[in-house]
C-alpha cells in the first residue's frame, strides 16, 4: 500500500510513465461535476485501466467485510468527506488461502473475506481529500467506513491492470522506495 498527497514531487517517481499518464488524464478531469459511474480512459483499453466514480454514505460497518483483487490496482482519493479503512497486507501463504476460503467473482475482479476472519488483523487509518492511497491486490482492504458517524462522500477509483505497473515503485523493495523518496508512505 502506498500514501502520498497530491502535489508531492516524489509522486513522479511512483509509476512508470503510462501509469503516470493514466493518473494525469483522471485527475485533469472535472471530477466534481461526474456522475457516478464506470468511465474508460481515453488511448487505454478499458481492460487494463478505467475508473469509477463513487457517491455514498460511509458504514459503521462493513456489509461484507475485507475485499482483495486480483488482476488490478486500486488507486482511490476522495473529492469530498473523510473516511475510515481497513487494510492489511497478505503474505503468499495467506492470499492463497484467501483464494481458496473466500468467494472470489472473477467478472469483477473482487473477493470479500466476511466478517469472521482470523487471518488478518486489520491496520486502520482514515482517507482525507488531497491524498492518494494506492491499494495492489496483495492488499486486503475494507474502504467505506464512518470514522464517527456516517458522512457523504464522493471517491474516485482508478482500476490499473497490475501488470502495467511492472516498472513502477511498488515492486521495488519498500528500502528502495523510501531511500528515493523520502515524503511517501509506503507498505507491502
Amino acid at each position: 500500500m502506498i500514501i502520498s498527497k497530491f502535489g508531492c514531487s516524489d509522486n513522479q517517481a511512483l509509476f512508470s510513465p503510462l501509469v503516470n499518464d493514466i493518473f494525469d488524464y483522471v485527475t485533469s478531469m472535472d471530477l466534481d461535476n461526474l456522475a457516478p459511474g464506470k468511465y474508460d480512459i481515453k488511448h487505454i483499453e478499458s481492460d487494463e485501466a478505467f475508473f469509477l466514480v463513487q457517491e455514498y454514505e460511509t458504514l459503521e460497518e462493513s456489509q461484507f467485510g475485507a475485499e482483495f483483487h486480483q488482476t488490478y490496482t486500486d488507486v482511490q482519493f476522495l473529492l469530498y468527506g473523510e473516511e475510515r479503512f481497513g487494510w492489511a497486507i497478505a503474505s503468499d501463504e495467506e492470499y492463497r488461502i484467501l483464494h481458496r476460503t473466500c468467494n472470489f467473482d472473477q467478472d469483477r475482479d473482487i473477493g470479500f473475506i466476511g466478517h469472521n476472519n482470523n487471518l488478518l488483523d486489520l491496520n486502520e487509518n482514515i482517507m482525507k481529500p488531497g491524498a492518494f492511497y494506492v491499494f495492489t491486490p496483495r492488499t486486503i482492504h475494507m474502504p467505506s467506513l464512518a470514522i464517527s458517524t456516517p458522512t457523504k462522500v464522493k471517491k474516485i477509483v482508478i482500476k490499473i491492470e497490475t501488470s502495467l505497473l511492472s516498472d513502477s515503485v511498488n515492486f521495488k523493495p519498500m528500502s528502495t522506495v523510501i531511500n528515493e523518496s523520502p515524503n511517501l508512505w509506503a507498505v507491502g
